[in-house]
């Protein structure tokens, strides 16, 4: 119900691919804070979860695959000094 990890994720938006994601609060803040996109489903619904993917697979529109490339290139500007940085300011805002 709670992830901070979210590498399957960060996988399907690096590779450029459409990206199905529990609707939970760490996934909608990876959404936030890297401008990138997922279909969101609900985890406790095995038919929405289904939904979600079908209406990613029968896109007619290629609308998916837009919001993938976006994706691609958002998640490229995201690099791993920044976010250590952050994360060591957040623990030593956390020990003062």
């Amino acid at each position: 119900m709670y992830t901070s990890d979210n590498g399957p994720a960060i996988d399907g938006w690096a590779k450029g691919k459409p990206v199905v994601l529990a609707d939970i609060p760490s996934n909608k803040e990876h959404i936030k804070n890297q401008f990138v996109y997922a279909e969101l489903f609900n985890f406790r619904d095995p038919a929405d979860i289904a939904k979600k993917i079908e209406k990613i697979i029968n896109n007619k529109d290629k609308k998916y695959i837009n919001y993938a490339n976006k994706s691609k290139i958002s998640i490229g500007n995201v690099k791993w000094e920044t976010v250590a940085k952050n994360y060591y300011n957040i623990f030593k805002k956390s020990l003062s």
